[in-house]
């Protein structure tokens, strides 16, 4: 059964409760007793009384192309980046597993007459921005999460949430959808508008925390503290994936190295990242005897399948993978002890790009390095690879990564 994520704000100044106060265990008992109900967090997310899809809304050009008038709003672009490879294994999870999706955009008059004549709050911000206007691109959905031809695309919409004056109410009613999970942009203002609607209307709304992305992380953090459980859940597109997944896949699984004389001596973990297997490769594999984590070649392909076009980009989804594999291994980059960069036909004039990306990820942290170049890699289009070398520190759940909640 799903699980609601951990409040970790809330937990630790729980924490820092019951270690100040460690005289009064009772009344520190009964706080964390009476914070746990206030936020929802005795109980798990309960069995869904109809039908779930899962409900995209917003992975257009105005946020997630390079040109898009809305992406400079994202001060967080770790916590932008990351949402999208969750949002991108999430998608695949959902096709693969027959659940209905949703797509909801934006699509406006040139005039805005939508919007009223009282131009405020977003009704006035939009104008402004010059966005959401139909005979422009910004509204048409970024090609990696295009719609499919059997997959509904909202329609009248024209608020911040997905309901305002749309289709959507009607659709889910009559396929008796109840439970809808929530990706998309931006957290604080089209998500919540959209779970506070779902919630009024009568559905069960759960928010996929890493597939959305608010400007930055603090709002990202009070909105799945403080906001969500008033009116539904949010869980974690980890729990997502091998809930929903078609066939879920074993996130490890044992094998011992013998010596000569076929005693074990050390026994190694196979780690993958649900939803994204290689067929015979794991994303790593740790050695259950030591703390080593050693990482396959870490390549730039998305949840979808598809491959950036730019070097840039390229880096971007292959620091996204890579932090998911570490994650999933118990390890985070902190604990990577050696990293290495193969980068296809390299020019010396790609390295402020290599080390932006790369330093922006590390966080000041120093692994040993090496950079690369080579003739080719392992399918013609993919312009860069990098494997790893970690110590396993935190759990899973624990390891931290740049822009996470």
């Amino acid at each position: 059964m799903l699980q609601p994520i951990k409040r970790v704000f809330s937990g630790l100044a729980l924490l820092s409760s019951i270690v100040a106060g460690g005289s009064m265990a009772g009344g520190v008992a009964e706080a964390s007793e009476e914070q746990m109900k206030r936020e929802g967090l005795t109980e798990p997310l309960p069995p869904s009384s109809g039908k779930a899809a899962l409900l995209m809304v917003e992975f257009v050009n105005e946020w997630l192309a390079p040109d898009g008038k809305l992406r400079g709003l994202m001060q967080d672009q770790q916590l932008f980046s990351q949402s999208q490879i969750a949002a991108q294994r999430v998608l695949a999870a959902a096709r693969q597993a027959g659940m209905p999706v949703i797509h909801a955009s934006l699509q406006l008059s040139s005039d805005y007459r939508e919007l009223g004549r009282v131009a405020f709050g977003l009704r006035g911000a939009i104008p402004r921005a010059g966005t959401w206007q139909r005979q422009h691109r910004g509204w048409q959905f970024y090609p990696p999460f295009a719609p499919r031809p059997n997959e509904f695309v909202v329609s009248g919409r024209a608020g911040a949430s997905a309901f305002a004056a749309s289709d959507l109410d009607n659709y889910l009613r009559g396929q008796g959808i109840s439970r809808l999970y929530l990706a998309g942009y931006a957290t604080q203002v089209c998500i919540e508008s959209t779970l506070r609607a779902a919630h009024d209307l009568g559905y069960e709304p759960v928010v996929l925390a890493e597939a959305t992305a608010a400007f930055n992380a603090a709002q990202q953090q009070y909105f799945l503290n403080d906001i969500v459980h008033h009116f539904g859940w949010a869980i974690s597109t980890e729990d997502f994936i091998a809930n929903h997944a078609a066939a879920p896949e074993s996130k490890s699984s044992l094998f011992a190295v013998v010596d000569s004389e076929g005693l074990p001596e050390a026994m190694l973990r196979s780690v993958q990242v649900p939803g994204a297997k290689i067929p015979g490769v794991s994303s790593a594999v740790g050695v259950e005897s030591g703390r080593l984590l050693l990482l396959s070649g870490q390549v730039p392909v998305a949840g979808d399948g598809t491959i950036a076009t730019t070097l840039k980009e390229q880096l971007e989804q292959v620091f996204l993978n890579m932090d998911a594999t570490l994650r999933q291994g118990g390890s985070g980059w902190k604990d990577v002890a050696r990293m290495t960069i193969y980068v296809k036909d390299y020019r010396p004039e790609w390295l402020t790009t290599i080390r932006e990306v790369r330093d922006r990820w590390l966080q000041s942290h120093e692994p040993a390095s090496a950079l690369i170049g080579v003739q080719a890699l392992f399918r013609p289009e993919v312009q860069v690879e990098i494997d790893a070398i970690a110590v396993r520190g935190a759990p899973p759940s624990q390891a931290a990564s740049p822009g996470s909640v």
